[in-house]
């Protein structure tokens, strides 16, 4: 059977009024795009357009088209997927020894994933941020390097259109030694933009999309809103916007590609009213993903939501919970949930600690997520029978040998004992069991190269060419 039921916030009625929401606020506010080019492709695609304002709309027969002409999802088929890594964005390391915050450099980066790689966590998205070794208008293409020497990926970050020509050239460099598609590199890469305002295309951004997309290239379109900022500050608003931003994007994607698949993505976080942060460890941010899950499926169409992250700012029952509920009723109702794990204050500190504690997670999560087998064998009336009759315990019973490695999750440092016991053995706690793991992952593999010394070469040469910098070779940790 399946394990659950997929979890719903919205009846009939409410879902549908989003949806004609989202159609009025194309049709009748638009799309600012700066950028004549764009605008032409989509006044070609169906659009239309106000070139004075910048503006592009489209008529809600055109988006129930669009919608409509998609390929469809069986939602009825997905089989629950729980995903993780360890990414890294800006802001400070929490060292696990001395519990200091330290500006992050090179040798804390490779540190970070040498710690990740010998904990068996995949390396997921990495943004530039100035390193205090690196001249600050050279860090974004020294990202780019270090990120393909050492974790066989390139850096997400391309915040300016000066870097396209040298970030493209980077990942021709890297193709070319992997024998890979480029497009497969930039995607790999997780190459992205973002919306930076609400329902706005702004110069910049479309630039950088444009100078991929003539080349036939897809870099991601990244749509992340806060509640009470960029949207209004009900939970029905903001949805509403979310969802007019995310289907413009798809109809980027397919007026300049042809992309036939609609993809429902959920970015939405709150404004924190009396500091006017945007914070992540809030439960709107979860109720977003329920309804953008339940729109998803209205569309028949694939859906992720950004889940399983916290404001905590050091491992503690705060990042715990935080991290639960961030992914947990997204797992109910969208069969998937992921865990950027180490990762702390939103996106502002890296902790090992949290890492080990986050792949626990992960581990707990995995066991809701997997399919529960209801058959008379596993049921074991016979061996019910049998063990309450000779009024034994069950934990003796072939039956128990045979099952419970399937069906009882198991910690690894959570604790598992009675406090009696617990005092005994030394009263660890979880923060003290991590602390050992991750000093044994530091202590292991080192983090290699992934690329030969000629690629490096070339795109420490090719650095050079475009920027008068020339990087000096980073060493394995």
């Amino acid at each position: 059977m399946g394990k659950w039921r997929y979890f719903e916030m919205l009846d009939k009625n409410e879902l549908n009024l989003l949806h004609n929401t989202m159609l009025k606020i194309l049709n009748e506010v638009g799309f600012f795009v700066d950028n004549e080019e764009i605008l032409k492709k989509l006044e070609e695609f169906g659009g239309k357009v106000n070139y004075d304002k910048k503006r592009v709309y489209f008529p809600p027969e055109f988006i129930e088209n669009f919608i409509e002409d998609s390929e469809k999802i069986n939602w009825s088929k997905l089989k629950p997927e729980i995903t993780y890594q360890v990414s890294l964005y800006h802001g400070w390391y929490l060292d696990p020894f001395d519990n200091e915050y330290k500006v992050l450099d090179t040798e804390i980066f490779l540190k970070y994933f040498k710690i990740a790689q010998n904990l068996s966590l995949p390396f997921g998205g990495i943004y530039a941020t100035p390193l205090p070794e690196i001249p600050e208008k050279f860090f974004l293409p020294y990202y780019h390097y270090l990120c393909f020497k050492f974790l066989d990926k390139g850096c997400c970050s391309i915040n300016n259109i000066k870097w396209a020509e040298l970030i493209l050239k980077i990942c021709e460099i890297y193709a070319e030694e992997k024998n890979l598609n480029l497009q497969d590199v930039i995607s790999k890469s997780l190459l992205h933009i973002h919306f930076v305002s609400p329902l706005r295309f702004t110069k910049e951004e479309a630039e950088i999309f444009l100078y991929f997309a003539k080349r036939n290239l897809k870099i991601i379109i990244g749509v992340m809103d806060v509640i009470g900022s960029t949207t209004p500050v009900t939970i029905s608003g903001a949805v509403s916007m979310h969802l007019s931003q995310v289907i413009f994007s798809n109809i980027i994607y397919r007026a300049f590609f042809g992309d036939k698949n609609l993809t429902i993505s959920c970015e939405i976080s709150p404004l924190d009213m009396k500091t006017t942060y945007q914070l992540y460890g809030r439960p709107e941010k979860e109720i977003s993903n329920i309804i953008m899950a339940q729109i998803a499926r209205k569309y028949k169409a694939s859906f992720w939501a950004h889940t399983g992250h916290c404001d905590a700012k050091i491992p503690s029952p705060e990042s715990g919970i935080q991290k639960i509920i961030n992914s947990l009723p997204s797992l109910f109702s969208s069969k998937k949930a992921n865990i950027c794990c180490g990762l702390l204050s939103i996106d502002e500190v890296y902790s090992p600690i949290q890492m080990v504690i986050d792949k626990e997670i992960v581990e707990i999560l995995k066991r809701f997520a997997k399919e529960e087998i209801i058959d008379e064998e596993k049921i074991g009336f016979d061996i019910i029978k049998e063990v309450i009759e000779r009024n034994e315990s069950f934990i003796a019973s072939e039956h128990t040998v045979k099952y419970f490695k399937d069906q009882l999750w198991e910690p690894k440092i959570f604790t598992r004992d009675m406090f009696f016991n617990w005092k005994k053995i030394g009263m660890k706690k979880d923060i003290d069991i991590a602390k050992e793991i991750v000093s044994e992952a530091l202590n292991g593999k080192k983090i290699l190269p992934k690329i030969s010394e000629k690629t490096e070469d070339k795109i420490i040469d090719i650095i050079y060419k475009f920027t008068g910098y020339r990087i000096k070779k980073v060493e394995p940790l």
